[in-house]
């Protein structure tokens, strides 16, 4: 609606400036319920909202036949509450109606409206129509929104630099906290998403001495996309039962390892849940789901996927704690937590939303780690197991006893651990993730492989890594103090943006290590190394 608002602005601000160009007639398929046709529709709007008194409907075709009225269909996609294939037909062949030889016509729909790309093909592309069975239908184009430039981001926010203001920040203030928050920057490529961002932002700003996280504002702009979606009176699910819906959704699609549902599971998905059997409901709740959530066409896939993949991380987390917390409660603690988590191991994005769901203080943080903590790990699956340690490490407590359990935490998320004050033998780490970690005093023997390890975005204090193999790990943004990498094998690894002080390499292998000009190597030693980077020669 804001994009054919500003156009219909653009184009009366050209015909009072005496350029030419046709007068937009703005229609909000919304009303069309209301409505006994379109007809009745156009009428109403010209003579109540327009105020055009005794306003001649033959005068306006005859206006749009000649080309000097575009006619604005917005919102395809809220035409009723209870929409099928026969609904959607009958309201484009009425719009149909309007179509001449110099009639300008545009209709504005979300792409997940329709069931499948087939139905849009066979609806607008091959449908003949009601008053003429033997015409071919009208030709429309179809047009994608393009995605938002870095530039067209920045320019729109800073439409918003007199409200910033009011609270105290600058434009480039908001910038710098999206770039900060996990996808930020790339869901506001789109412009609803930004639009949602640019209303929700605001709120969490006024909240002073609050660190502003990625759970905090996906559960912002959720709520307000849902009330938005609530309150165009189109929806027969209420926003709290979508919402678990989705979470319900994406928790089965993240265990499955998929990221679109073919469009004949989600009718199965649906009937599942709200446990109805009529297919007539079956067949209108799922329309409600794709039109009215935050599910989008798959085209590839002949599904649906959600709007943003983030959308299925943050709903994959908040499942996971909610369930976790009824769990609190539960008479067999051990088996529904196995049963909860040994499908598929936490991924790195998953963790970033438990750690902020823990830090926002959406749940019942003391009892559902004391719920982790009661349970023994070697009653559990391999994968629940790896999966409690991941979730622990989002507390901001010492994980190393835990590790210290297992023989194998490859692959595993550790992203935001703490890790103090021990040795780790043993161990295999191969693909694990310390991204954002705190390790303190800890040595990591020979016998421990953490090849392709992440450790981007982490504190590292008087840490060995002797004779280690870790080649390919990331460092990246690190910040290093006093370790030690004597003898390891950091071929190809990345050091870029990081600080190391006082931490020797001597006799490290270090061929094709990737630094950059924002590396800093402070006091460290160097003797011995092979394949040592040019640029760490010069220092």
């Amino acid at each position: 609606m804001a994009l054919m608002t500003k156009f219909c602005a653009d184009l009366a601000t050209k015909i009072l400036s005496g350029s030419e160009a046709p007068i937009p007639i703005f229609i909000q398929l919304r009303d069309y319920e209301k409505a006994f046709d379109m007809e009745q529709l156009i009428t109403s709007m010209l003579v109540n909202k327009c105020k055009i008194v005794n306003g001649n409907f033959n005068t306006f075709l005859e206006l749009l036949e000649l080309g000097y009225l575009i006619l604005i269909f917005d919102g395809f996609d809220e035409v009723a509450r209870r929409v099928d294939y026969s609904v959607k037909y009958k309201v484009f062949t009425e719009i149909c109606r309007f179509a001449t030889l110099k009639s300008k016509i545009i209709v504005t729909c979300r792409p997940n409206f329709f069931n499948q790309k087939d139905e849009f093909e066979k609806i607008f592309k091959s449908s003949p129509l009601h008053f003429e069975p033997n015409r071919r239908t009208v030709e429309f184009s179809e047009i994608e929104i393009a995605e938002l430039t870095e530039e067209q981001i920045e320019k729109f926010i800073s439409s918003y630099k007199d409200k910033l203001a009011e609270k105290g920040y600058k434009v480039k203030d908001f910038l710098e906290i999206m770039k900060e928050v996990h996808d930020l920057s790339d869901l506001a490529k789109r412009p609803v998403l930004l639009n949602v961002i640019i209303e929700t932002m605001p709120k969490l700003l006024e909240e002073k001495g609050r660190r502003i996280n990625a759970a905090m504002l996906y559960e912002k702009y959720t709520g307000y996309w849902l009330e938005r979606e609530d309150s165009k009176g189109k929806t027969l699910i209420k926003a709290e039962q979508k919402q678990l819906f989705a979470e319900e959704l994406a928790w089965k699609m993240f265990n499955k390892n998929k990221l679109s549902i073919h469009y004949k599971e989600l009718p199965k998905e649906v009937q599942e849940y709200f446990k109805i059997t009529s297919q007539d409901d079956i067949n209108h709740f799922s329309h409600d789901i794709k039109s009215c959530s935050f599910l989008n066409n798959d085209d590839d896939e002949k599904g649906y996927k959600f709007i943003h993949k983030s959308f299925m991380e943050y709903f994959t987390a908040y499942h996971l704690l909610s369930t976790l917390q009824k769990n609190i409660t539960s008479k067999n603690k051990t088996r529904d937590v196995n049963l909860l988590l040994g499908q598929t191991l936490i991924t790195l994005e998953v963790g970033f939303f438990l750690r902020d769901l823990f830090e926002s203080k959406n749940f019942d943080n003391d009892n559902i780690i004391k719920l982790l903590k009661g349970i023994e790990l070697h009653s559990l699956s391999e994968i629940s197991q790896k999966n409690v340690i991941s979730i622990m490490a989002k507390t901001h407590e010492n994980i190393l006893p835990y590790i210290l359990k297992l023989s194998s935490l490859d692959g595993v998320d550790l992203s935001c651990a703490v890790l103090k004050d021990g040795v780790i033998s043993s161990k295999s780490l191969i693909g694990a993730s310390f991204y954002g970690a705190t390790i303190e005093n800890i040595q990591f023997k020979s016998n421990c492989v953490l090849t392709n390890s992440i450790f981007r975005k982490s504190k590292l204090t008087n840490v060995s890594f002797k004779q280690l193999e870790l080649e390919t790990t990331d460092f990246n943004y690190s910040k290093i103090h006093n370790c030690n990498f004597n003898g390891a094998c950091l071929a190809y690894s990345k050091f870029q943006y990081s600080h190391v002080h006082k931490t020797s390499f001597d006799t490290a292998e270090m061929t094709e290590v990737e630094i950059n000009e924002h590396t800093k190597f402070i006091d460290c030693s160097f003797d011995s190394v092979l394949g040592i980077p040019y640029a760490i020669e010069q220092l």
